[in-house]
């Protein structure tokens, strides 16, 4: 639905922030570089505004939680209060609970909208993903860390942004690896030690329940994945990444395999 959402309100998004001034203007606003927000096309709204979920700045929250490092209230508030909005309306001794979100039995408010999402996902977002054959390791041979990519590599010494993105990728790459569920938590746990600040034990614990309950295989974000290892500042080719100063790898598990060929060879 956030993918629908964001097809649906590019173009007004985009005419919106046009009105704000030329493409040099929003890029002084928001201290972006003009190539950074721009395309061939233009200003590209979603490299101005953020809807992505693994964002760091992210625009979904569960209303009314507290957010968990400045404990303020996750407040929802009227459109036309916002301009009066104070950070300290947020305090959790301030807050009334006035705002209900999703009202049960009133109504099928969301009906129509996740229909037009799941229609227009059937057009849009069908993505055959191929995995090769050197994708799958032999039964009972874990592929070893030392031939992981850079990218895991630098991942797994510990992050201090980008926590939660790396919890997505690094299970599901190990588990390309062909690791037993065992090593990958007891890796997971490790760690996370080295993070700074490490995330909520329970929080870990949850996010490896749902993976490994998962009976299919996830492959981790592709390379050029918006949001993942070039803007985590951990995307750092070398020369099996890429070839004549070309990027080769389309995806992590590419990598252990490609580099044991070349040994092969």
């Amino acid at each position: 639905m956030i993918e629908y959402i964001k097809w649906y309100i590019r173009q007004d998004l985009k005419a919106a922030l046009v009105e704000l001034g030329s493409a040099s203007d929003i890029s002084q606003r928001t201290g972006k570089a003009v190539s950074e927000i721009t395309t061939e096309e233009g200003v590209d709204p979603f490299k101005v505004v953020s809807m992505d979920v693994f964002s760091s700045r992210h625009l979904f929250r569960l209303p009314y939680s507290l957010h968990e490092k400045n404990l303020l209230v996750s407040l929802p508030i009227k459109p036309e209060r916002i301009d009066k909005f104070e950070r300290d309306d947020a305090l959790p001794e301030r807050v009334k609970v006035e705002e209900k979100f999703l009202k049960v039995g009133e109504g099928k408010d969301a009906e129509g909208l996740l229909i037009e999402a799941l229609d227009w996902a059937s057009k849009y977002m069908i993505e055959k993903v191929e995995v090769p054959k050197e994708f799958q390791p032999k039964a009972g041979k874990p592929v070893p860390e030392k031939i992981f990519p850079p990218c895991i590599k630098r991942i797994s010494e510990g992050m201090a942004d980008g926590r939660k993105r790396s919890v997505f990728v690094l299970v599901n790459f190990l588990r390309s690896m062909n690791w037993s569920l065992e090593k990958i938590e007891k890796f997971m746990f490790e760690w996370n030690e080295k993070n700074t600040p490490p995330l909520r034990t329970h929080y870990l614990r949850g996010q490896l329940r749902w993976h490994f309950r998962q009976d299919r295989s996830l492959l981790p974000p592709s390379c050029e994945k918006e949001n993942f290892y070039k803007e985590m500042g951990v995307c750092m080719p070398d020369d099996v990444c890429k070839s004549n100063d070309k990027i080769t790898i389309k995806n992590p598990v590419n990598y252990p395999f490609k580099k044991m060929k070349r040994k092969q060879r």
